[in-house]
Order: C-alpha cells, then sequence, then structure tokens
C-alpha cells in the first residue's frame, strides 16, 4: 500500500515540478521577446492533461498487479 501511494505523490510532484518549469521558460520567452507570445490559460489546461493522464497510468499500473 505504501508503495502506491509513494507512486502517486511522486506523480503529482513531477507534474508540479514539471509545469512550473514550463509556466517559468514561457514567461521568461515571452519578456525577452517583449511580446507575449504565452497564454496563461494554456498553462491551465496543460496541467489538467497531465493530472488525468497520470492518473489514468497510475490506475493502470496498480490494477495491473
Amino acid at each position: 500500500m505504501l508503495k502506491y501511494v509513494l507512486l502517486f505523490v511522486g506523480s503529482v510532484l513531477y507534474i508540479l515540478i514539471s509545469s512550473a518549469m514550463f509556466h517559468y521558460n514561457n514567461l521568461r520567452r515571452a519578456k525577452r521577446h517583449k511580446r507575449v507570445t504565452y497564454n496563461p490559460n494554456q498553462f491551465k489546461y496543460i496541467l489538467i492533461g497531465q493530472v488525468i493522464i497520470t492518473i489514468i497510468f497510475d490506475v493502470w499500473y496498480i490494477f495491473s498487479k
């Protein structure tokens, strides 16, 4: 049971770190080019997509054992 909790916590941390890096890099690029090439609403949809994909893979991994 602990193994599955660690799997879920690790995947949530991965989602948060990777999406924060994505957000930061896009904001930095938009600042460097002096124009807004990045819509912050994209960040929300990418985060939701990552959460859904991670939950699907976690459930598949747990029940495939």
